[in-house]
């Protein structure tokens, strides 16, 4: 009988730690992908500003548009910054509309690279998006579910929010020409 006291005691301390290692692994996910989103972001920015010193060359004011796009970036949280790349991507249309105003422009080798670039980053940074709901919602379910919302009490654990987006709270980068 004493054996199989101290064989639940042990399967209970196995499983406690158990599910407070996944809560843990889980947090550092979330904590990953929020990172991996601003790795993305950030490669967006040198992807931006790229095009810009390409667009640099063929008119000022597209410059200036490129300048407001890039600005919207600099010093934002991961949420901020969803918002902000909402607004962004309505401003990288309207330059592409530019660009079929500037034959030279659009023509332009290293601005075609750079457009690919801009595509191909825009991919990743959907994909890190993705990833992060995701992971996020892996965590939340575990903190939320018993035994995980028990052990989750005991960590101080809080439900993280998704990256979701309402349209009314989107501000449009005025891009006028």
């Amino acid at each position: 009988m004493i054996y199989i006291g101290i064989g639940f005691v042990f399967f209970s301390l196995f499983y406690y730690v158990s599910v407070y290692n996944d809560i843990k692994r889980l947090n550092i996910k979330v904590d990953e992908t929020a990172s991996n989103i601003d790795v993305a972001l950030a490669k967006r920015y040198t992807v931006l500003t790229q095009l810009l010193e390409v667009a640099k060359g063929y008119a000022k004011h597209e410059k200036e548009t490129l300048v407001a796009i890039v600005e919207i970036r600099k010093g934002m949280g991961v949420e901020a910054q969803e918002r902000a790349l909402v607004a962004m991507e309505t401003g990288f249309n309207r330059l592409m509309m530019v660009a079929e105003s500037y034959p030279d422009l659009k023509a332009d080798q290293h601005f075609l690279k750079l457009q690919d670039a801009v595509v191909e980053t825009e991919e990743h940074l959907s994909a890190a998006r993705r990833l992060y709901n995701s992971n996020v919602t892996r965590y939340n379910s575990r903190i939320e579910t018993f035994p995980g919302n028990v052990i989750g009490n005991g960590l101080n654990a809080e439900r993280k929010s998704l990256l979701v987006f309402d349209p009314t709270e989107l501000k449009e980068v005025d891009l006028t020409i």
